[in-house]
């Protein structure tokens, strides 16, 4: 997917401006880290692009497209079909089995071949043993694993992914650093925030928010 911002304005309060004229683009296919201090406003460009925070100013084009300009309803429905969004950590419905979560964006899409698919993901990523626990039962590092399969799930053009390693253990932030690639290979554009120099040398640009700016 394709990424135009262009003179995006975000603003927390009347007096904190956190992004100030962002000017992005990424390449369809590229993948690019996003480097800051805390508070940079990472979360919130990431956010931005990936459709879940509106800006206050500016327009955001992806693939061609404006999604916020078609209003919340046609945005999320974007979201939905062709972009993955992975957290700082796990989230999951509660009370849901984790395959039952995995299966969600094939459901919205409208598969009914959900949860075969579902627990075939899990199985190839060596997680089938998780698929029928419930997300209170497992590590936090199981739990972020699972989530990065069920981002991944419905092959989105679009993965966009805040500091998914940083409460990590080695083991399991490779994991998801292995599956951000694979998705990056198969032609997603992937962008990632990141605190960890580690995964600085995986991505083909690396870009640095300081003060509400890209510099």
């Amino acid at each position: 997917m394709h990424v135009r911002l262009d003179k995006i304005d975000k603003r927390f309060g009347r007096a904190r401006l956190v992004l100030d004229g962002i000017d992005l683009e990424l390449a369809a296919g590229s993948f690019a880290y996003l480097r800051g201090v805390s508070g940079a406003g990472k979360s919130t460009l990431l956010g931005i692009v990936a459709g879940t925070i509106a800006p206050d100013a500016g327009r955001v084009h992806l693939d061609g497209r404006e999604p916020w300009s078609e209003g919340e309803a046609a945005a999320a429905a974007f979201r939905r079909e062709r972009v993955g969004i992975v957290f700082q950590t796990g989230r999951a419905l509660p009370g849901v089995s984790l395959v039952e979560n995995v299966a969600l964006p094939l459901r919205f899409a409208g598969r009914r071949d959900a949860l075969r698919r579902a627990r075939a993901a899990l199985a190839d990523s060596g997680l089938e043993r998780l698929g029928d626990a419930l997300p209170d039962e497992v590590s936090v590092g199981e739990l972020q694993r699972v989530c990065v399969v069920r981002a991944l799930i419905a092959e989105p053009a679009l993965v966009v992914a805040d500091e998914p390693t940083s409460s990590l253990d080695v083991e399991a932030a490779d994991f998801v650093r292995s599956a951000l690639r694979r998705a990056w290979q198969r032609g997603a554009t992937v962008l990632v925030a990141t605190h960890d120099e580690r995964d600085l040398a995986a991505g083909d640009r690396v870009l640095t928010l300081h003060e509400g700016r890209l510099a």
